[in-house]
């Protein structure tokens, strides 16, 4: 048997199917088997595809049934990223210190969301008009990024 297993890959370009052979003792060499399958099962997120393999010899011998199952993600969904909390001192003068809002990623493939740590230059502008940005970005397991 040969297998090009995707095993947890994702978005894989093409699905080959396993290849199975069978030996028997009254035959001088190996007996090519074509599988059975019910073809891609499963949410996108965890596609599985199984086949089956039978051999019944010219004496009705029949082989144990073989399986193989082959496992991969299909995700081209882009997360999202939220705001979470934030403590804009929108206005204030003088504020004591500035909070970094927090944020998170959701994802069609992950059952919670997902803290992320934002990147911020630090304050800028003038004493009188001081600015600070930050922003956020998230990458899931299948290079879908996030619009920041």
């Amino acid at each position: 048997m040969t297998s090009a297993d995707p095993a947890g890959a994702c978005n894989p370009a093409s699905i080959v199917a396993p290849t199975f052979e069978a030996t028997d003792n009254c035959l001088a060499s190996a007996v090519s088997v074509t599988p059975t399958t019910a073809g891609p099962t499963g949410p996108a997120c965890a596609r599985t595809q199984t086949w089956t393999a039978n051999y019944t010899d010219a004496c009705t011998n029949a082989a144990v049934p073989v399986s193989v199952t082959y496992t991969w993600v299909e995700d081209v969904v882009i997360p999202v990223i939220s705001v979470v909390t934030s403590a804009d001192p929108a206005g204030t003068c003088n504020p004591a210190s500035i909070i970094a809002p927090t944020f998170e990623a959701t994802d069609n493939c992950l059952a919670s969301a997902v803290s992320v740590t934002p990147t911020t230059a630090g304050p800028t502008g003038p004493a009188c008009a001081r600015t600070q940005t930050w922003t956020a970005n998230y990458t899931d397991a299948c290079t879908n990024a996030a619009v920041p």
